[in-house]
């Protein structure tokens, strides 16, 4: 079948992959589950069924069950609508919920648990409109699918931010990543932190004529954070970090960040975790004169720990890697794709999924 955009989730102990791709049109939303060496244990189960492609879920595991935010297409029409909904590892369905309003666009939902709900948010605009704008909305669910309140727009998107990345605080604040071009002459970061029925958007890079793109973010267990993306300000895609002590320190000071790219190809695709003392950076890097896997570890406070690892080495193209902190070290899972076009996958003859577990020091780093 072919894999594409894998999501990655782990509660200690279960480690559950999920990808949209298969055999045939539509595109379903898959699941997988992995054993602790990061092996594929049994076939992959199908989660969606019906006449609409399904795209890009987000997973979080949630008392022996899957939470899985995604949204679709229909095939008629081309109408998006995002959706979660709550299963069986085995794929069994226990509830399905459609986010926002029927009559507009919704796409690219993101889900996390904060205590004992869910907090879920996604992009929304209007199917008919001339203009630019999207918004962000959120709402809470209860782990039994029941809307806990009414949605809240949350901030303000574009029609080409399509993609959304979250972590929870341990304060309960919900925080939100993006790109948008908001005004600015090319998308830049943004910022949407979410508690007690309020939201507050900041622009984390600053208007300078140069994209940046495609953020994610992570929260440590003593309050520490990291945020990653891609930028164009040096001339070409690099990949770069910022880490500190507190999100406010990431979000306010973010672009005192550090580059973690030196190469002249485009590096893109950057997404992190943080270990029990340190910080995994991985991403996509065409270098190779294709999309190879690398990654780096950091301490606390962003500062090189490990030399940059070369991950893959295969005749496919590696892409969009999704990393979890799992056992004494993190996982890992990308897709690999042959492609009969060097821009993007739009004319993919192959693609599936793959998975590896990082430890947290590189015996024997490629470079």
């Amino acid at each position: 079948m072919t894999a594409y955009e894998l999501s990655l989730a782990t509660d200690g102990e279960t480690l559950l992959a999920g990808w949209h791709g298969g055999y045939e049109a539509p595109d379903s939303i898959f699941l997988q589950l992995l054993t602790p060496a990061g092996k594929t244990r049994g076939a992959p189960v199908r989660i969606t069924t019906g006449p609409h492609h399904a795209y890009e879920p987000d997973l979080l595991l949630m008392d022996g069950d899957v939470i899985v935010a995604w949204y679709e297409k229909d095939m008629r029409t081309s109408a998006l609508s995002a959706w979660v909904g709550r299963f069986s590892i085995e794929g069994q369905k226990r509830w399905r919920q459609r986010l926002g309003e029927r009559h507009r666009v919704t796409r690219n939902p993101v889900v996390r648990a904060v205590d004992d709900a869910l907090a879920v948010a996604w992009i929304e605009q209007d199917a008919d409109a001339v203009s630019q704008e999207a918004e962000v909305w959120s709402v809470q669910m209860s782990p039994d699918g029941e809307f806990l309140g009414d949605a809240l727009q949350s901030g303000a998107a574009s029609r080409d931010t399509w993609n959304l990345n979250a972590a929870v605080g341990g304060d309960g604040v919900f925080h939100i990543v993006f790109d948008a071009g908001l005004g600015n002459a090319r998308n830049e970061l943004q910022h949407i932190a979410i508690a007690n029925g309020d939201a507050v958007q900041t622009q984390m890079s600053s208007d300078d004529g140069f994209a940046s793109l495609y953020p994610d973010i992570a929260i440590g267990k003593n309050g520490e954070a990291a945020l990653t993306w891609f930028d164009e300000r040096d001339g070409n895609r690099e990949v770069y970090l910022r880490a500190g002590a507190t999100i406010d320190a990431v979000i306010q000071k973010a672009t005192e960040s550090h580059r973690v790219s030196h190469t002249a190809a485009a590096s893109i695709g950057a997404y992190l975790a943080f270990g029990d003392k340190d910080l995994a950076l991985v991403w996509s890097d065409r270098d190779q004169g294709q999309g190879e896997l690398y990654a780096r570890i950091f301490d606390r406070t962003g500062a090189p720990a490990s030399n940059i690892r070369r991950l893959t080495h295969t005749a496919e193209q590696s892409s969009i890697p999704a990393i979890r902190r799992f056992g004494t070290g993190w996982a890992v899972v990308w897709n690999e794709y042959v492609s009969l076009s060097e821009v993007g996958h739009g004319s993919v003859v192959s693609s599936t999924a793959h998975s590896t577990l990082l430890q947290s020091q590189f015996k024997q780093p490629d470079r």
